[in-house]
């Protein structure tokens, strides 16, 4: 059985709004293991995207991440794990400072933490082995720099042997795009060419792992299509790569993730570990069961966006029990008081639903 890559232990985030303090993400721990494909899915406003900027250390410390931990442990370049939120457990002196909730709703740290020192400077060691293809790529282009340009870049940061046009060549190529498009700038290619240039270039610069947020937004199904390929074919060559795709579109993830996480106001509610199981309902968490209710048709998973749905869940309270209990037809007593605690289904699945295993 393969080890886990990244590990996450009771992470904890919340951001100053207008409105006060918004707690994004709540108790949040999961693992994911070394070459496999995960989907994260969930509805708008679950937390999907703000999971990505902690796991990644690049939240905005607002206050941020205030309690948990994050672990990477890469195979080569690196001694040891990286732990990006070292927790009150961690023996390293680098502890994430409990926060000060005043009786005005305010909150402040005891004592003064550095987020440069104590999470930048870890999330810097693994920018290297995270590759990160973003739902806009055009924006992440410099305009004023040719696709030749942006991969000149790459290539001598990481001190890469031989020439530089073979090395252009091949990862363009591997991305199913002409050589011809080198010189060309960010307005003169498509929204899937620039996509494609963006896959290259993270794959230059051989991570470990790679993110992938939205890639299927105002696509239709023909480039869907193509970008399923791509993926399929990058697996082919790199097995030990390990892939996190967050997105709406189930039928998009099915044809590529081993695994599925569900998120919901800002928990991971369920483990899915073999995907089948996203079609069984007997096996599903109460949201899990809704959702892929909501988007079902006779044939199988349809096209409908999950985004139309909106999580019903307040973001400006602390969560104390259940987040789904809202819209929960099945609670009993406990789930009011207690977030659900992780516990098993099928083999290497788990979900939090204290119905599940205590209800009658």
């Amino acid at each position: 059985m393969s080890e886990n890559i990244i590990s996450v232990d009771n992470l904890h985030s919340k951001l100053s709004t207008r409105d006060g303090a918004a707690y994004v993400l709540t108790d949040i721990s999961m693992s994911i293991k070394k070459g496999s494909t995960v989907g994260v899915i969930g509805e708008s406003g679950s937390g999907k995207t703000q999971l990505l900027l902690a796991l990644t250390g690049n939240q905005e410390l607002t206050p941020g991440v205030y309690n948990g931990n994050v672990e990477y442990k890469f195979t080569n370049g690196v001694n040891g794990p990286l732990k990006i939120y070292p927790n009150d457990n961690d023996d390293s002196g680098n502890k994430l400072q409990k926060l000060q909730v005043t009786t005005d709703g305010n909150y402040k740290r005891k004592r003064p933490f550095s987020y440069k020192r104590f999470v930048k400077k870890e999330s810097k060691k693994i920018k290297s082995k995270v590759g990160f293809i973003p739902q806009d790529p055009k924006s992440y282009l410099n305009p004023y720099w040719t696709v030749e340009t942006f991969f000149k870049q790459s290539f001598k940061r990481n001190n890469e042997s031989g020439k530089f046009r073979s090395f252009l060549k091949d990862y363009l190529e591997s991305v199913q795009l002409p050589f011809e498009i080198r010189d060309k700038f960010p307005n003169q290619i498509s929204g899937g060419e620039a996509q494609r240039v963006m896959m290259a270039f993270v794959l230059s610069h051989k991570p470990d792992i790679i993110i992938g947020d939205e890639l299927t937004t105002g696509v239709d199904v023909s480039r869907q299509r193509k970008i399923i390929e791509l993926f399929e074919d990058i697996k082919k060559d790199k097995p030990d790569l390990t892939i996190i795709l967050i997105s709406h579109d189930i039928n998009f993830l099915h044809h590529l993730v081993d695994d599925y996480f569900i998120m919901y106001g800002g928990c991971v509610v369920e483990n899915i570990s073999n995907k089948e199981h996203i079609f069984q309902s007997e096996y599903l968490h109460p949201y899990t069961r809704e959702l892929i209710n909501s988007i079902s048709s006779n044939n199988g998973i349809n096209s409908r966006n999950i985004d139309e749905l909106t999580s019903s869940i307040n973001i400006h309270k602390p969560i104390v029990g259940c987040p789904y209990l809202s819209k929960c037809t099945s609670s009993i007593e406990k789930c009011d008081k207690l977030i659900p605690e992780i516990q098993g289904t099928q083999p290497d699945s788990w979900q939090r639903c204290w119905r599940k295993f205590d209800g009658k």
